[in-house]
């Protein structure tokens, strides 16, 4: 775990270099066009990661239907190169709330299934906050 989380804290030069050029390229933008959070590459995030991330998941809505409390705190083991639907499935077991009914984000970004783990840049540092997907009411 130790060296885990070494590695997560040695970030390559390329992972710096990547971050710069993103910040460099944003600040030609107008404000509304800037993206809200900078993720370096997925193959460079990669590069330096291997094997499981332990990722924190916070519960962010109270919903009597369910029984979730927000403030809800939880863990779950899975690979860096794992999707958001994997990481669903696995909360699923923990709250009892299909992955089709989970919304999750880190920050301002809601996460996308098809996209890994390592996409969002996830470390063991990461707090991912999951709430219910709202639907229309008529």
């Amino acid at each position: 775990q130790q060296q885990q989380q070494q590695q997560e804290q040695d970030m390559s030069a390329l992972e710096r270099e990547a971050l710069d050029q993103q910040k460099k390229d944003n600040e030609d933008e107008p404000p509304a066009k800037k993206s809200k959070q900078q993720f370096i590459p997925e193959d460079l995030f990669l590069q330096s990661r291997k094997g499981n991330v332990v990722v924190s998941c916070e519960v962010g809505v109270d919903d009597e239907s369910t029984g979730l409390k927000s403030g809800h705190t939880f863990t779950v083991t899975l690979p860096y190169s794992a999707t958001v639907k994997a990481l669903k499935d696995l909360i699923k077991e923990e709250i009892d709330i299909v992955a089709s009914k989970q919304k999750l984000a880190i920050g301002t970004t809601v996460l996308a299934n098809t996209k890994s783990l390592g996409f969002y840049n996830v470390t063991s540092e990461t707090k991912i906050i999951v709430t219910l997907k709202t639907r229309g009411k008529k």
